[in-house]
């Protein structure tokens, strides 16, 4: 007598979290997830309850690596002082980006840059710049009269450190901003 009947299969508690998490990202509500484990193990292996904390955790996990740096780079990639009352146009800005393009070359696969609305960086021959060195242009929302997070959070805290003290020269003011960023 032949009969065609499936062997149960028992699936640890990790096998399951695996396969709610490949519905997780298939992005099917936890029922339907649950109710999709199933029918394709042919057995009730996954409660609506289980997926719906499953799938709790799975967004939580989420929210908290999208808010860690995957860069690979620590601190600054490049930074320079202009002399007092340069005014940076579209060549040296474009200069710039070489500069800070041959310092990560080899560290990243992709590069996503922000910059903001300035006439240099939003030039034709900038614009090209940054399609040569394969970069992605982040869009920068539109200025508004709020203060932007680096006048904010850089800017304050540069005004902070550098209060009550007196500079003879150039050179001294880029011992200190070491001192401090570095």
């Amino acid at each position: 007598m032949d009969v065609d009947v499936e062997p149960k299969i028992n699936l640890s508690h990790k096998e399951i979290r695996v396969l709610l998490l490949h519905e997780f990202r298939l992005g099917p509500k936890t029922t339907e997830a649950a109710n999709n484990i199933c029918s394709t193990m042919n057995q009730s292996l996954v409660s609506a309850r289980t997926a719906q904390r499953e799938y709790g955790s799975f967004k939580a996990a989420y929210r908290r690596r999208s808010s860690i740096d995957f860069t690979g780079i620590k601190g600054v990639v490049h930074w320079e002082l202009l002399p007092n009352g340069y005014t940076i146009t579209t060549d040296p800005y474009c200069q710039q980006l070489d500069r800070v393009a041959e310092k990560l070359k080899g560290n990243q696969d992709r590069v996503y840059f922000l910059h903001g609305n300035a006439t240099p960086h939003i030039a034709k021959s900038t614009r090209e710049n940054l399609l040569k060195l394969g970069w992605i242009t982040v869009p920068h929302p539109p200025y508004s009269p709020d203060l932007a997070s680096t006048d904010y959070h850089l800017f304050r805290s540069l005004s902070n450190d550098l209060r009550d003290k007196q500079f003879k020269d150039e050179s001294d003011v880029k011992t200190e901003l070491v001192k401090l960023y570095f």
